[in-house]
């Protein structure tokens, strides 16, 4: 199967960074369909364990934890940041993995960001930070009137327990 084969190649000496056609490394390849891939999450892990570098960067700035938050990639993106990889990056386009995960309505990459230390205060191009980006995302048709206000308040009481602006053992939840 696949697993085999990477394992193989690895093996004899192909680079897990190597770059395919359209600028999609193993890792950046792995991430779009690894959920649907019987082996996709061992086949990650394998690319990580062989030394794929997790601090690649696109040319516009993108890097693989915001692809991980875009993608909605939460196994992905707990691995990268196991891996130590960097979350305070900023595309071309003044985004961050928060930004772009509050964006894209992924409540778990927040949390996992926000968990590893990603900057809540970073405002975007557009004059938003990532809690603004959570209520604009949270507003859609179906969605409850609540929906957005609760989304910004969920990224702010975060990032203001982390920045322990508020006590967390008075505020955290159990």
């Amino acid at each position: 199967g696949h697993l085999e084969t990477l394992e193989a190649l690895l093996e004899k000496g192909a680079s897990p960074n190597a770059e395919k056609p359209a600028d999609l490394r193993p890792l950046e390849s792995c991430m779009q369909w690894m959920d649907t891939h019987p082996n996709g999450k061992e086949i990650f892990d394998t690319l990580l364990k062989r030394g794929a570098d997790v601090h690649q960067v696109a040319d516009d700035n993108t890097t693989l934890v915001m692809m991980a938050a875009a993608l909605d990639a939460d196994y992905a993106l707990k691995a990268l940041l196991k891996s130590k990889a960097a979350i305070g990056g900023v595309t071309t386009n003044g985004h961050t993995a928060l930004t772009v995960a509050a964006r894209n309505n992924s409540g778990k990459a927040v949390k996992l960001l926000l968990e590893a230390g990603a900057d809540v205060t970073h405002v975007t191009p557009e004059g938003r930070m990532a809690s603004q980006e959570a209520a604009i995302a949270a507003t859609c048709p179906g969605a409850r009137f609540t929906d957005p206000h609760d989304a910004a308040v969920a990224v702010l009481a975060q990032g203001l327990l982390d920045l322990k602006i508020l006590n967390r053992i008075q505020y955290a939840s159990a």
